[in-house]
This record gives C-alpha cells, structure tokens and sequence, in this order.
C-alpha cells in the first residue's frame, strides 16, 4: 500500500499530525479511525469535451489522476473527519482506448508543461475542509452529503463543495461523486490551436475511491 510502503515506522501520533486541524475539531484519539485509499481499487477520471482540458484538434479525452492518501474519521460522529490526498502532476494519464501511444504521449507532454507547469507545481492536492451530512446519522452505514475540500492545483487553492456519497464501516471506505473545476480558478492555461483557444472552460472530474483501515501503533 502507498502509504505503508513509503512510512512503515508510522506511530499512531504521527499520523493524527498529518491532518493538522484546529484545536477542537479533530476526533479524539480513541474514537479515531484511519483508512489508506487504495489506489488500485479506486478511480478518478477527468473528463473532457472536444473542446475540454485536453481537447486537441476535435478530440475527446479521459485523465486518469493517481494518487495517495488517508482519511481519519470519529467513529462517533462521521462529521469529525480528516482528508489528505495528494497527485503527482506528472502521474496524470492519457487513458484513450482510441489513441495510439505516440499520441497520448504527445498529449500528456503538453498537459504537463503547458497547462499543469508540472516542473513548477509538481504536487495536486486535497484536503477536507467538512463533510455535512443530508441527515444525522451513526458514523457507521451509508451517508449522502456534501464535502467541501481544499484543491490545491497549479499552486492555487481553492474550495470547492462535493456531493459525495460515504459507506463505512469498521473495516473499510467508499466514497463516490463528481464535480467540475474551471480553469481560470487555477490560473491553468487555455491550451490554443492553430491560433485558436480549443480548450473549454469546464472540467468535469468523477471519483470512486476505496480505503483500507490502518492499525497503526498508538504511543508517541
């Protein structure tokens, strides 16, 4: 797993330290619950029109966005909750079942440079900000909600809201939803061809991400 790979020593303290909320609005430690998201059993893709983020010459693309991270929630109150994730800009893929490989690579080269400044901003990340459920409810079960998160992309950042669908329980996660960004809120640029703006102003993302709890040591 990502994170058990790259931090095997991880103490239980230490992760609590990754979410860094204010005083007060972090779960106690002894109702806290940890979950990797796994990113082989999950999914983001975003989505564009022939005239999207990648939408060269006519054409339509999906990106897959791999990526790491933890969710820490209070097994007591589902809105006491944490989120870290974070995407390499480079990982971004060109995943077209039409195109050829020398095209995706064409594409990706541009989505890296010209529009994520990957060399500059080479880190996409999320962090929740706070999850509102439609109606109160046990942590554990299905919730339909609203999650709004800061997105830091092309190093600015921005809160964005998230109609999100939550099912939980001891051992593992799922959320799933969709949202859409625009490119002048993260000062990307508008990819042009043959002197003409071909990029949309809309793209649109969908999620499907699985987590795995994590027992962790607790001590210092």
């Amino acid at each position: 797993m990502f994170l058990t790979r790259v931090f095997p020593a991880l103490t239980f303290a230490a992760v609590l330290a990754l979410f860094a909320r204010p005083a007060g609005s972090e779960p106690p430690p002894d109702h806290t619950l940890l979950y990797e998201l796994l990113p082989d059993s999950s999914t983001v893709r975003a989505h564009t029109g022939s005239s999207g983020l990648l939408g060269f010459a006519g054409h339509e693309h999906t990106i897959a966005v791999p990526f790491g991270g933890l969710v820490s929630i209070d097994s007591t109150d589902v809105t006491r909750c944490g989120l870290r994730i974070t995407a390499r800009s480079t990982a971004l893929a060109v995943i077209d079942p039409g195109e050829d490989a020398d095209k995706r690579a064409r594409i990706e080269k541009d989505m890296h440079e010209k529009v994520l400044a990957a060399g500059e901003f080479p880190l996409i990340s999320f962090s929740e900000v706070r999850f509102v459920p439609e109606k109160p409810a046990p942590a554990f079960g299905s919730h339909r909600g609203e999650l709004t998160v800061a997105l830091t992309l092309h190093g600015v950042t921005r809160e964005i809201r998230i109609p999100v669908t939550i099912d939980l329980d001891r051992q593992k996660l799922r959320a799933r939803g969709k949202f859409a960004i625009k490119h002048a809120d993260f000062n990307l640029t508008r990819i042009r061809v043959a002197g003409v703006v071909n990029v949309a102003e809309t793209i649109d993302i969908d999620f499907d991400v699985v987590g795995q709890r994590m027992i962790i040591a607790r001590g210092q």
